[in-house]
């Protein structure tokens, strides 16, 4: 790690060294100040009177935390993503179910009623509110949500969800930034997950899988396309900002318009009407865009 030794520490060995309150306090000093501390007035912002006790505990997270200078203390990388992770809320406790339901734009496909954002534990599930359909329930730190009001929430969770989308899209995991693959299944395939059947109604999911940590999720593949410049772009020249526009509420998630067009090797067609002008955007089994856009045929 940067400003670190020779070996860097396993993560066990990580989560050990902030096991200590004291440890913790100094990195969230460190965090907080516009630029190196020294060992003096960090001593002084943690309010411990014994500098023995003190220097042990700092020279616990200099390395794998805090990079060392002539000029004082700064945290590394690692670091702020410690203190990051504490404020995002992911260990402390902030429940996101405390907050009430919140309509959002769009409106379901079965049944036209309008959706709505439902918060529980670590979640937001998009949801009709009437027959029950499910569009997205992505699992969300509550600090991410927190600054907001609550009618822009939905807002804030498509955003979250199309950063998500862009991470592993770009081949980095969510949680560790280590290596992603990405591969379209079928249902019944060895990358797929065991509940994806014949009969889910979709013929293909795309699947992530960080070759790191081990971590791996799932997207439909029309959303999981919805972060390539191609596709932005033709719905910015129709006047939709995908920024803006939440991804449940989008024509495509109303009906089918993904679909299998070539077994060996796979090929996926997603075809997208806006206005009068329909697109094909054609993937293969690793999410590469490979043909598109061109005019659909018909």
């Amino acid at each position: 790690m940067p400003g670190g030794g020779d070996e860097q520490p396993t993560p066990e060995e990580a989560f050990d060294v902030l096991a200590h309150e004291l440890r913790f306090d100094i990195l969230r000093e460190l965090n907080a100040a516009s630029g190196p501390v020294s060992f003096s007035d960090l001593q002084d912002a943690v309010d411990v009177r014994d500098s023995g006790q003190f220097n042990y505990h700092l020279s616990k997270v200099v390395g794998p935390f805090v990079q060392k200078s002539d000029d004082g203390y700064r945290l590394s990388t690692a670091g702020k993503r410690a203190v990051g992770t504490v404020f995002a809320g992911e260990f402390s406790g902030e429940p996101l179910r405390d907050v009430a339901p919140v309509p959002t734009e769009g409106s379901c496909h079965e049944c036209n009623t309008g959706l709505e954002a439902v918060f529980g534990e670590s979640s937001v599930r998009i949801h009709c509110p009437s027959c029950g359909a499910v569009y997205t329930e992505p699992e969300i730190p509550p600090g991410a949500l927190s600054g907001w009001d609550r009618e822009e929430l939905p807002r804030v969770v498509n955003r979250w969800v199309r950063r998500w989308l862009t991470s592993v899209d770009l081949g980095l995991c969510e949680y560790c930034d280590g290596r992603t693959t990405s591969t379209v299944c079928r249902p019944g395939e060895a990358a797929a997950p065991s509940w994806f059947e014949a009969d889910s109604g979709r013929e293909v999911i795309a699947v992530y899988e960080c070759q790191r940590c081990g971590h791996w999720t799932h997207s439909d593949v029309s959303f999981a396309a919805l972060v390539r410049p191609p596709l932005v772009s033709f719905y910015h020249d129709h006047g939709i900002n995908l920024r803006e526009r939440p991804l449940w509420a989008l024509d495509l998630v109303e009906r089918s318009q993904t679909s299998v067009v070539q077994e060996t090797p796979l090929r996926v067609e997603l075809s997208i009407t806006l206005d009068d002008e329909t697109r094909t955007f054609v993937f293969d089994r690793e999410m590469t865009l490979v043909d598109g856009p061109t005019p659909a045929e018909g």
